[in-house]
């Protein structure tokens, strides 16, 4: 289904927020020379420039939510385990704040490009997709020592610092876990994540943010 067409169908729900999944591997499959400038070729924002759009027309707000590294970012890895093309694999932090930041301006409601006039507004970011689980952020544990708390908030320190300063009315939402009751540290990689609590725990004990 086209994007106009997904669009009309959830706005015909009523809801007025919604949450969209911005896979940073499909914007930039190839390392840009500048990933702060949302100009740098290497960028390919077309089919989401079209779905904010789209959502824009119809008064429906995005919360925007930023994962799948790839694997330029990631020192060549993943895209596995178990999760398709979706990569993972921990990033570097600055490269993904850089994205993030790049993301934000784009969309800070006074960006013109050069194929369109103005670019929509998102203010809303979203800091990784269900980051206690293995299955969107790896490692989890590293000898069975936790290790994607302290990681996890890397990656938020670096991608407020650049949101804010793109556009200093982001709002920056970070935390949120996938719904997993116990926490496994042991076994096959895939299966490994922290419980919906503790996650949230762990994250208050890393709370300085950088």
């Amino acid at each position: 289904v086209e994007i106009p067409a997904r669009i009309d169908r959830l706005a015909d729900t009523g809801a007025r927020v919604t949450r969209l999944d911005v896979i940073w591997s499909d914007v930039a499959p190839t390392r840009p020379a500048n990933d702060a400038d949302p100009l740098d070729p290497a960028y390919r924002w077309g089919r989401l420039d079209q779905t904010l759009s789209a959502l824009a027309a119809k008064d429906i707000v995005p919360i925007l939510t930023v994962y799948g590294a790839p694997t330029w970012a990631t020192g060549g890895k993943g895209p596995d385990p178990g999760n398709g093309s979706v990569n993972p694999w921990m990033p570097d932090p600055a490269s993904y704040g850089r994205f993030v930041g790049a993301l934000v301006r784009r969309y800070n409601g006074g960006f013109v490009s050069p194929a369109y006039a103005v670019q929509p507004r998102a203010r809303h970011i979203e800091v990784w997709n269900e980051p206690n689980l293995s299955r969107y952020l790896v490692p989890q544990f590293t000898r069975g020592r936790s290790v994607a708390p302290r990681n996890y908030m890397r990656l938020v320190g670096a991608a407020y610092a650049n949101a804010r300063a793109a556009n200093p009315r982001a709002v920056v939402i970070i935390g949120s876990g996938g719904p997993k009751s116990t926490t496994k540290s042991r076994g096959p990689l895939e299966f490994q994540g922290h419980g919906a609590l503790a996650w949230i725990r762990a994250i208050g004990r890393n709370k300085r943010l950088g």
